[in-house]
């Protein structure tokens, strides 16, 4: 579907050139052009330019809103083989057959466990460009010390081999929803490691203020 929508904005910008060409060719072998000619000659072009400019931005709309449904259904139909995946593993850790059938289920429920929370980070990703709000949001009297530092804490055992610097001031305590709170500091701090220079430290701070809490990302290199 997104593929063909994409051949169709191609298609209607070149029926545009056409028409065009078309058009001045025609005003050129049948009149003797004037300067009063080139002023309409010259509205003639505006309107055909706006005219694509407006057609284009139109498809476009239909080409994102087309892929988000598509990534949507993607993320809910896979909800089924995964749930699979996970009672299987589920049931062999239960089954008790062994160190060597439980060794292979460990890493089949942790992997089954990453699949669903990149599932449902596709979910909600679709969700906020489809304008619907993002789901399961479930806020309750947090300390964002201890959110915030666990977080970092997981984040350096998964990069040790880069530095993440850390300094939280202020009042931290509000409601928060922890996990999403999490979420959104690990997509930060893996993005400023990604793209930063390996050598330089991504420097996180967080700061209370008021009934305000800043929250603060920086990496070093070109940008």
């Amino acid at each position: 579907m997104c593929a063909r929508r994409g051949s169709n904005i191609n298609q209607m910008v070149a029926e545009y050139r056409a028409l065009r060409a078309s058009v001045l060719r025609r005003w050129i072998d049948d009149f003797q052009l004037i300067a009063a000619d080139l002023v309409d000659l010259m509205r003639f072009n505006e309107a055909i330019d706006q005219a694509v400019a407006e057609s284009v931005e139109f498809l476009e709309a239909e080409l994102e809103e087309s892929r988000n449904l598509l990534l949507g259904m993607l993320g809910h139909d896979l909800r089924g083989p995964l749930h699979t995946i996970q009672m299987t593993a589920t049931y062999l850790t239960m089954l008790d057959a062994g160190a060597e059938v439980s060794e292979a289920a460990d890493p089949l429920e942790r992997s089954s466990a990453s699949m669903n929370a990149l599932i449902n980070d596709l979910n909600d990703f679709n969700r906020a460009k489809l304008g619907l709000g993002i789901d399961d949001i479930t806020p309750e009297d947090t300390d964002l010390t201890r959110v915030i530092g666990d977080g970092i804490d997981q984040l350096r055992g998964a990069y040790p081999d880069h530095r993440i610097e850390l300094e939280m001031t202020g009042n931290l305590v509000g409601v928060w929803d922890d996990r999403r709170v999490q979420q959104l500091l690990s997509n930060l701090v893996i993005n400023a490691l990604r793209y930063g220079s390996a050598d330089q430290p991504v420097r996180v701070a967080v700061s209370g203020d008021g009934a305000d809490v800043e929250l603060t990302v920086a990496n070093r290199g070109p940008p």
